[in-house]
This record gives structure tokens, C-alpha cells and sequence, in this order.
């Protein structure tokens, strides 16, 4: 039995597909806890490269990327107005915000179950 974060008990009884031992590590992991590691660029001005990388320091919950998010680009210049938050609705909203910044609306009106439909567009090599 393994404790998730918001404390429920589950038992992981098998894991198939895996062909190494970080394999399976890796998918007990992603059931009970699932982490990330979170990337981004950030414009310098007057530095040598325009924009500089960054990343959390190891692993994060994935509930916890968008705080981070809030974490890394508290104090870079332009996006003090940015809001410190766990919501992903929200700092997308702040985002939206920021001077200069152009959106655009992305939907899909597919159904919900065609998963092998698509494989089957894309010519996936798993269907072969």
C-alpha cells in the first residue's frame, strides 16, 4: 500500500510495458505522485543572449508547477503584475494581461473516444 499526497491508500498491483527497473519506479511514481520539472525562458535586457533558461531545482508535484511558475518569475522585469498562484486558470488570465501579449483561442470538437482514430491519421507504428 502507498499513501498518496492527499492521503488515500492505494495499492499498485502490476506494472506492464516496462523494460528496465526505473521503468517501473517510474510509473509507481507517476500513479501515486507525479512530478515535473519545470522549464522556462526569461528576457534579459542589455545581457548578452536576449533570453536566459531556467528551471526548477529537481522535480516538482505537477499541482505545484504553476506556483513555481509564480515562484520563478517573481521580480523579473515585466512581470511584476504577474499573480502568485497555484491556479493555472488564473496565471493564464495574469499572462493574458501583460502588455504586448496577443492570444488565441485553440479548440477541439473531437470527439472524446476517437484516441485510435488519430493514431490511425498519424500513421502510428504501434498500429501495424
Amino acid at each position: 500500500m502507498v499513501e498518496t499526497p492527499g492521503g488515500r491508500l492505494v495499492e499498485i498491483v502490476e506494472v506492464r510495458g516496462n523494460s528496465c527497473r526505473k521503468g517501473d519506479d517510474f510509473a509507481r511514481q507517476e500513479h501515486v505522485d507525479p512530478r515535473r520539472t519545470v522549464t522556462t525562458t526569461v528576457a534579459i535586457d542589455g545581457a548578452r543572449w536576449p533570453r536566459l533558461p531556467v528551471r526548477t531545482n529537481g522535480a516538482v508535484p505537477k499541482a505545484n508547477c504553476t506556483i513555481a511558475i509564480s515562484r520563478v518569475l517573481d521580480g523579473v522585469p515585466g512581470f511584476e503584475s504577474l499573480p502568485m498562484t497555484w491556479f493555472p486558470k488564473r496565471m493564464m488570465e495574469g499572462f493574458a494581461d501583460l502588455q504586448g501579449v496577443q492570444t488565441r483561442r485553440v479548440t477541439d470538437d473531437d470527439a472524446d473516444e476517437n484516441h485510435g482514430v488519430l493514431l490511425v491519421q498519424a500513421g502510428d507504428a504501434r498500429l501495424r
